[in-house]
């Protein structure tokens, strides 16, 4: 890691940039289909049958329509792409896994779909509309204003239509299939409140959405799965995705320019994709939706792709199909501002390599890892060369302009540690401006806390502290100095501690899925509340835990509790606050009661370390690393925490009694809001009134428990139950 102070002039980077030249007859016809699915169906031709006790079966779902009668609309290629069903009809979904039926529940209040409705209204490119053609007779006519008002008063194709919080363009996913046409091909449906979507081309093909709250712009996905002769419905399964490209390698060429050095002028990604499923016509990626493309190549000639304005969602139509093991050669030039992400991204999580060549303007900054080369500065610009030598989930970089100072300190274990000040942050600018002497103790406090429990930071020899909220990357800490200090917790130290923890547990992370995400948010802020105990003392370590505590019941008590094997779609505020309990929980199963030590959870926080930092892992990988450390099989312990949502409440009663010449602490549990199946061990402490004290686990059950202690040969002055806060529960 270097940190680049650029001065002077610079060489003008060559992009070779160009503009694709007009639309193929491909994408002529491509784009004339994808409007056509998106006709308004008054006054356009459609057919029309009378149907009855007619069931179509699609993945988990089971359609009847009883009664009524269907519209077939929208034709593309000779073959209807909407179906509009007016009359009765029900629907029944049973989930088969049992994370997904609990996220079900959180979204629509039940685990399983069985309703009745008056209209379906369909897209598909699958075999519904041969189906329905075999039985019933169908005559073309045109949609009469009466049935055309019931199907715009039921919205039934108001969360189809693209909108900017959807992840992928639906329409652009239906005409893919279309040009596939199978009997496995893309259906969603819309009725009432749900939606239900199979999708040959999603990671995961089958969801059950749920408008949560009537007139809602968002449908909440309940229930997300891979198709159904997949069989993969065990909780410990569900991240084996198997995704259709992977992302091998990147290299990136940027001209950076703008008055904060954020602008991206120019840009050009080249990036180098294994195609992972068996065969392969259209693929997609993603793109910050403030870039804006401006071409794309494949092999160095224009390639057909397809973006909605604002998406971030792109469709690539490649010119013949890849087979499994090809690789596929994209190149993708954009600019902007303003962005998030600088760099195309994709669904599957998979770490690459990474190079980006820079060209910045005189006097602008850049920190980020891997810098290996420095041009000589010409005509006011210089270029440089980041190229780290590990494969990286996400990469980011900091840029700022001028206007900075460095003042170096070493750490404890050696490190040389920078700190960038900036002239435009100050006390007399900000009531809540931290001095240097406040600002960089705690900062390096934090370095040393995790150097000397976990080594060396991976992924950098220096480390930068910048003092704005920005991403944090190896090597690269973004510490806020303008920070409102709050007794009673963390403040500055807390945002050190989660920092420098990202040193370990960061973007060099690699995961399986989206529905490990909930790991990467959550072991930073927990390794941040660790490190509040040394230099604040366990009162204020506690204090924060239970702000996370609380934060978790209020979304609990608003029904917005989620398992976190649901991944992507769990709030980040839920992420962090249940996954940092589960790492408090787990640390206290692994806690040595007799030495009272934490040795046996750092050596699992190591190989976690090292493990995440080199593979993609997985939940069930997370979960027989914990087991291999706390010695035991921790299915019990997972299948609550992290494949269910219920949050239990303990009712303690207990009594201090004699017995004899000796004295026990009788104790009666009783608990609410959890299974049958419940089971946790809690660390229960007796102190006695010479102050010494003794710790203990009991397992509490579903049932509840009634457990003695003791006997002891002195009379207890005190008895406590969940100790250290060793278990979620309200108590």
């Amino acid at each position: 890691m270097k940190h680049v102070s650029v001065f002077g002039a610079a060489l003008i980077l060559a992009l070779g940039v160009g503009v694709t030249g007009a639309d193929s007859p491909f994408l002529k016809e491509f784009k004339k289909n994808y409007g056509q699915l998106d006709i308004d169906l008054l006054n356009n031709p459609v057919e029309l049958a009378t149907v009855s006790n007619f069931t179509y079966e699609k993945d988990l779902a089971r359609f009847t329509f009883i009664e009524g009668k269907v519209y077939l609309a929208r034709y593309v290629m000779d073959r209807p792409t909407t179906a509009v069903f007016i009359g009765k009809g029900t629907c029944a979904i049973d989930i088969p896994n049992h994370t997904e039926r609990i996220n079900l529940w959180y979204a629509s209040g039940d685990s399983s779909v069985r309703d009745t409705f008056s209209v379906c209204f369909i897209h598909m490119s699958d075999d519904l509309d041969l189906r329905l053609k075999e039985k019933f007779t169908f005559e073309k006519t045109s949609m009469p204003w009466k049935d055309y008002t019931v199907t715009k008063q039921s919205q039934g194709e108001f969360f189809f239509r693209p909108m900017l919080l959807h992840e992928r363009d639906n329409i652009f996913q239906q005409l893919r299939s279309c040009y596939e046409r199978s009997a496995d091909g893309y259906f969603w449906a819309d009725f009432n409140r749900y939606n239900f979507l199979f999708d040959p081309n999603r990671p995961e093909q089958t969801v059950v959405s749920y408008e949560r709250a009537g007139g809602d712009i968002v449908m909440v996905d309940g229930a997300v799965l891979q198709r159904k002769e997949r069989d993969i419905y065990d909780d410990r399964r569900l991240s084996e995705i198997a995704y259709s490209t992977a992302l091998v390698s990147q290299n990136i060429d940027l001209k950076m320019a703008g008055l904060d050095g954020r602008s991206i002028e120019r840009a050009r990604a080249d990036l180098n994709l294994v195609v992972m499923s068996d065969s392969l016509r259209f693929t997609s990626f993603y793109i910050n939706h403030t870039l804006k493309d401006d071409s794309m190549y494949l092999d160095g000639k224009p390639v057909d792709y397809y973006r909605r304005i604002d998406f971030a969602f792109v469709g690539v139509m490649l010119p013949k199909y890849y087979h499994r093991g090809d690789t596929i050669h994209l190149s993708v030039l954009y600019h902007g501002r303003d962005y998030v992400q600088p760099f195309p991204f994709f669904e599957n999580p998979h770490a690459a390599p990474i190079r980006v060549h820079f060209s910045v303007p005189k006097g602008y900054n850049f920190v980020m890892p891997g810098i290996d080369s420095i041009g000589q500065p010409q005509k006011g610009k210089v270029q440089f060369t980041a190229a780290p030598a590990e494969p990286y989930r996400l990469f980011y970089f900091q840029p700022y302009a001028g206007g900075f100072d460095t003042v170096t300190q070493t750490s404890a274990s050696g490190l040389s540690v920078h700190f960038l000040r900036s002239k435009a942050l100050n006390k007399t600018k900000y009531s809540c401006f931290l001095s240097d002497d406040l600002y960089q103790p705690p900062v390096i406090g934090a370095i040393d806390y995790f150097t000397s429990r976990l080594g060396a930071p991976p992924g950098a020899k220096d480390l930068f502290v910048y003092p704005e909220v920005s991403q944090g990357m190896p090597g690269l800490l973004c510490v806020p100095q303008v920070k409102c200090l709050v007794d009673g917790t963390g403040g500055i130290c807390l945002e050190a501690g989660i920092q420098a923890s990202r040193q370990y547990f960061g973007n060099l992370m690699q995961i399986a899925s989206p529905r490990e995400y909930w790991m990467v948010d959550a072991i930073p802020h927990y390794l941040g509340l660790m490190s509040l105990q040394q230099p604040l003392g366990a009162a204020v370590f506690y204090a924060e835990l239970q702000a996370q505590r609380n934060a978790i019941y209020t979304l609990a008590d608003q029904n917005k509790d989620q398992p976190l094997a649901a991944g992507e779609r769990v709030p980040p505020t839920l992420r962090i606050t249940k996954g940092s309990w589960v790492f408090h929980m787990l640390r206290y199963l692994m806690y040595d009661l007799d030495k009272s030590s934490d040795r046996t959870f750092l050596k699992f926080l190591n190989e976690f370390n090292q493990s995440a930092n080199s593979a993609p892992m997985t939940n069930a990988d997370f979960e027989k690393l914990a087991e291999k450390y706390y010695g035991q099989p921790l299915e019990w312990f997972f299948d609550e925490w992290v494949y269910s949502r219920n949050i239990p409440r303990f009712d303690v009663k207990s009594k201090i009694e004699q017995q004899g010449t000796q004295w026990v602490v009788n104790a009666t549990v009783g608990i609410k809001d959890v299974l049958p199946s419940f089971t946790m061990p809690v660390i229960c402490r007796v102190t006695f009134e010479d102050g010494r004290h003794s710790f203990m686990r009991q397992t509490v059950t579903g049932a509840g428990s009634i457990f003695t202690l003791g006997p002891f040969p002195d009379k207890p002055g005190e008895f406590v139950f969940n100790e250290f806060y060793s278990v979620l529960a309200h108590e």
